[in-house]
């Protein structure tokens, strides 16, 4: 794998929101580039578009994903996302249940890198 770079778009770089669904776009266009690790207060998936990638849950290695598919992940599960080729495409989807957006965003990011040691 190249070398392994943080990612951190304008929040996201493509977001959709209605009727309840809530759909945010990320492209990482190296391999190597990654998500910081964080954790949302609710329950979402992760839906890969294109490409492939690797996701962690804390520090334990979820598995290797190849498009398209879902990943589900749980409320309160610090995760992050790593592409094993470039441009990967994902796209976050969830349903806030008539809750504002805004309201349920009360998103974490975590200070250390789990990667380090995983991916050394």
């Amino acid at each position: 794998m190249s070398e392994i770079t943080f990612f951190e778009p304008d929040r996201h770089q493509l977001h959709f929101e209605q009727d309840s669904v809530v759909v945010n776009q990320f492209r990482l266009e190296k391999e190597g580039q990654f998500i910081a690790q964080h954790a949302h207060t609710y329950d979402h998936t992760s839906m890969l578009a294109l490409g492939k990638a690797r996701v962690f849950i804390g520090d334990d290695l979820l598995g290797d994903f190849e498009a398209p598919c879902g990943i589900p992940v749980k409320a309160n599960c610090f995760h992050t996302i790593v592409a094993l080729t470039d441009g990967v495409l994902l796209y976050c989807i969830l349903n806030t249940h008539g809750i504002p957006h805004e309201q349920l965003e009360t998103e974490l990011i975590a200070v250390r890198n789990p990667l380090e040691k995983v991916l050394a």
